[in-house]
């Protein structure tokens, strides 16, 4: 069985560090972090593995943790995890100058197309030299394996420049799915 924990923090700098011991002390697995500060919150996303009484056992320790230092706590049991059979893992970045629709229209071509999103991270930072904002996008991708790559990755990169987005797609070389 797993879990899915999401939590943010406001106050409590170390709540990472007191779910991880609720995790070792439920003899759970760390199957997968992210965790990130962004300006005074900590957040992050965690997926456990373990049996159905110890996943209980961590339920009731994070319940209680929640409430005793305030922190935002969700968690979703999974039965059966999604799989990404049939599919080829790409890597996508992207580059351009900040613009606020960016990345909606990346993920309805992504969607248009049936493409799983799998992972997707951005940041927006000033760009040196220039008084203007870049914004960086790296998107995890699945790619149904009936999808033909180089008409997806012509058409793709024809949108981004038709947007006036530098992007680069390319195969991952390592199982992340």
């Amino acid at each position: 069985m797993k879990l899915t924990i999401t939590f943010q923090d406001y106050k409590n700098a170390n709540a990472l560090e007191s779910i991880l011991k609720c995790i070792l002390d439920s003899d759970c697995q760390l199957a997968e972090l992210r965790s990130l500060n962004l300006a005074d919150i900590n957040a992050g996303h965690l997926l456990i593995n373990g049996n159905w009484n110890h996943i209980a056992k961590l339920e009731s320790s994070l319940s209680i943790l929640s409430q005793n230092y305030n922190i935002d706590l969700q968690m979703h049991r999974i039965e059966k995890p999604q799989e990404y059979n049939h599919t080829i893992p790409y890597l996508i970045e992207t580059f351009a100058l900040e613009k606020k629709d960016i990345l909606s229209n990346l993920m309805a071509f992504f969607i248009e197309r049936e493409i799983t999103v799998v992972e997707i991270s951005s940041s927006l930072y000033p760009a040196h030299h220039v008084n203007s904002s870049l914004l960086s996008s790296k998107f995890i991708i699945a790619i149904p394996e009936q999808q033909a790559i180089i008409s997806l990755r012509e058409e793709f990169l024809d949108y981004c420049d038709h947007l006036n987005i530098d992007a680069i797609l390319e195969p991952i070389k390592s199982k992340i799915l």
